[in-house]
């Protein structure tokens, strides 16, 4: 589906998003796992309910969502981690990007490319 690329907006998540992160990290989860059943998808909800209360208090983890007209479209995760100092990574903060994911419909947009430049540590400045 082609977009008016003016109407989309990015923006980060918050802990008032927790049940929005969930339902994306499900959703992304039963598109990769279509054999996902209901007992399993019940657990991993009532786990993911306390990593975000957990790790958005940290400030560890950050989510990004794409809009469009109101509705999230796409959505990626980043999570932080704190290692000893080396020649890489002088202040030892390394990320890991996690659940990349556009509703198939938005797919070939560039919408992923855009949200993976906005989580970008430095311009969230955590």
């Amino acid at each position: 589906m082609k977009i008016d690329k003016d109407k989309l907006v990015y923006r980060k998540l918050n802990h008032g998003d927790t049940d929005l992160f969930i339902k994306l990290r499900l959703d992304f989860l039963a598109d990769s796992h279509k054999d996902m059943g209901e007992a399993e998808k019940e657990k991993i909800k009532e786990s993911l309910k306390r990593y975000f209360v957990k790790h958005l208090r940290n400030n560890d983890f950050i989510g990004m969502v794409c809009e469009y007209n109101g509705n999230v479209i796409s959505t990626a995760y980043l999570t932080l981690n704190e290692k000893p100092a080396n020649l890489n990574f002088i202040n030892g903060k390394t990320g890991t990007l996690l659940n990349v994911y556009t509703y198939p419909e938005y797919r070939n947009n560039g919408i992923s490319t855009n949200i993976i430049k906005k989580i970008n540590v430095n311009k969230l400045r955590v």
